[in-house]
């Protein structure tokens, strides 16, 4: 299994993606079987979070 860590703060910004922002909000991330979800939506490409993700140990 590969473990990858992601920035997110170059998508908190403006209304929708900025409720990332509230640490309470940001725990309620979830899956759908393809990518990271939010409550209200918000979304990260699979892909983008694969190649721009670092590689952790």
């Amino acid at each position: 299994m590969e473990k990858k860590c992601f920035d997110v703060e170059q998508y908190i910004k403006g209304d929708w993606y900025g409720k990332l922002r509230s640490f309470e909000y940001f725990k309620c991330v979830t899956t759908d079987g393809y990518t990271v979800v939010w409550p209200d939506g918000q979304d990260i490409c699979p892909d983008e979070l694969y190649e721009l993700g670092k590689t952790t140990l």
